[in-house]
């Protein structure tokens, strides 16, 4: 459940909000002290119990911003201009499916 949601949050760069909602909502009972930072990073400490003063430390780190695309206009047909938001090789785009805005319209790259 929890990789189902994470896969539909949008989370493109600049734009991580849902990402981060759903890792907050997800981390929120097993952490001591979460803080987000003005890049909108989250960090969250579970501190161990102390019982033995030479256990391992862990850090887990992932990133939670996605590639994606921001829209510069409309054609008169409905299509769209776009702009790259993020790295990718250009040859993965014809045929993928999208969804745009924050309404979540269901869109396909011709």
């Amino acid at each position: 459940m929890l990789l189902k949601e994470l896969s539909e949050a949008i989370g493109v760069s600049g734009a991580e909000d849902g990402v981060r909602g759903v890792i907050l909502n997800a981390i929120k009972d097993h952490v001591e002290d979460i803080r987000i930072d003005p890049m909108g990073n989250v960090l969250a400490v579970k501190r161990g119990n102390g019982s033995q003063p030479d256990a391992l430390r862990v850090m887990i780190t992932a990133h939670m911003d996605e590639v994606g695309f921001m829209v510069m206009g409309i054609e008169g047909d409905g299509t769209l201009r776009v702009a790259q938001i993020g790295g990718f090789d250009a040859r993965i785009l014809p045929a993928l499916r999208l969804i745009i805005g924050k309404d979540r319209l269901p869109g396909v790259i011709r």
